[in-house]
């Protein structure tokens, strides 16, 4: 695998988690339940901005560092698209979408659900480097509007939300690069990657003549 740096972004999904629940600890027949919808493609990513928050402490003893140690707090993800559907908005937002009239009812009462959220990035060698972020929670972006000027200007939204590890089984992340020697998916296909099963297991399905 040669040098490469992220180019372009693209295949921006989203998936609802439907159950979250660590194994039980306490010597019951219990491994837990990760469950999630099946994706569904949000069109026109323009961005989206990952910014983990890890904290090192370091303990010194005898006059130097002793030992040292890291924990990972929550974490943000911002996501800037050409448009948010109104269908897809409320989804994300936990608001009312009536579909006889098209009208998002935003209520105080409002509770995001939680969701993954997934991606491929363009590589400069061509290939690309598949993501999901696996539980977090958005909240109602800005609505920023102005008047039409000579110039135009491009106003599209942005979302944020907050993401943390899963109770299932602490991860937070898969990531694979279709350039990896060991990575057996398809380099054209990438439908086996966004799936349910692979946000489950983070094993993808090998599709033959990738």
């Amino acid at each position: 695998m040669g040098k490469s740096v992220a180019i372009g972004l693209t295949n921006l999904h989203y998936a609802l988690l439907k159950e979250d629940r660590a194994p039980k600890t306490n010597g019951a027949d219990d491994a837990g339940v990760i469950t999630y919808e099946e994706p569904v493609r949000l069109s026109g990513a323009i961005t989206a901005n990952f910014s983990p928050n890890a904290s090192n402490d370091t303990l010194f003893a005898d006059d130097g560092p002793y030992d040292s140690a890291s924990t990972l707090g929550a974490m943000t993800l911002e996501l800037n698209v050409a448009d948010i559907p109104a269908s897809h908005r409320a989804t994300l937002l936990g608001a009312t979408y009536d579909e006889t009239t098209g009208v998002i009812k935003d209520s105080a009462n409002d509770t995001p659900p939680y969701v993954a959220v997934g991606c491929s990035v363009k590589k400069s060698n061509g290939a690309d480097r598949l993501l999901w972020y696996l539980k977090g929670k958005f909240s109602a972006p800005d609505d920023n509007n102005q008047t039409k000027a000579d110039s135009i200007n491009w106003n599209t939204p942005t979302i944020t939300g907050n993401f943390l590890k899963r109770d299932y089984d602490d991860q937070w992340r898969f990531a694979v690069d279709t350039d990896d020697e060991h990575y057996s998916g398809s380099k054209t296909d990438f439908s086996a990657w966004f799936s349910a099963n692979t946000l489950k297991t983070g094993s993808y399905v090998a599709a033959p003549g990738g």
